[in-house]
């Protein structure tokens, strides 16, 4: 069974679910006393279901995890000038946050430019995959993930290996397994 809402999604309930919790606990506190315990036991509840919430939250929130820094510090070690980015999903925020890290610490200068595989339909991934990388002579495919959507990796495998050879490829041990490969043309094609 999977959730259909993620609590993080339902924050913005909280502050009208909180009203209305506590306007049904007073009302109940009003009655005589014989019902007060029945208020008193509604605000029992609630605070207990409330940091039994919060500690599963938080307990579990230490436990997804992905080497992101380690990632993002290999590809900027051994990254040339011209090379380009490939993820896996259309999302480069850790990427794009590690760099900025390294750039602001002044560790690194440049990084390689993010390609965006836009959201489009399998059978467009490929031409549009090969449009984004004409003209590069190395790619860095970015693979996180990739249980949700296995076709897709390897459609963008596939298409990267019409006009690239993988000369390297790297895993990133986490939970979710990150698999930084990199493609360069062949020697010919330069």
């Amino acid at each position: 069974i999977k959730p259909l809402f993620y609590p993080r999604y339902m924050v913005i309930c909280v502050p009208a679910l909180v009203l209305l919790a506590a306007r049904g606990i007073s009302n109940l506190y009003r009655f005589p006393a014989p019902k007060r315990w029945a208020g008193v036991a509604a605000f029992v509840l609630v605070i207990t279901l409330s940091v039994w919430g919060t500690h599963e939250y938080f307990a579990n929130l230490s436990t997804e995890t992905s080497d992101w820094r380690s990632a993002v510090s290999y590809i900027l070690q051994h990254q040339q000038p011209g090379d380009g980015a490939v993820f896996f999903l259309p999302n480069a925020y850790c990427f794009r946050y590690y760099v900025h890290r390294g750039e602001s610490q002044h560790e690194v200068t440049t990084a390689p430019d993010v390609l965006y595989p836009p959201a489009v339909s399998r059978s467009q991934l490929g031409a549009e995959l090969r449009q984004l990388t004409a003209g590069r002579q190395r790619v860095w495919f970015i693979l996180h993930i990739e249980v949700i959507d296995p076709q897709a990796a390897a459609i963008i495998r596939s298409t990267l290996a019409e006009r690239f050879q993988v000369v390297d490829e790297h895993k990133f041990p986490g939970e979710d397994l990150i698999t930084v490969a990199l493609y360069s043309r062949a020697p010919s094609e330069r």
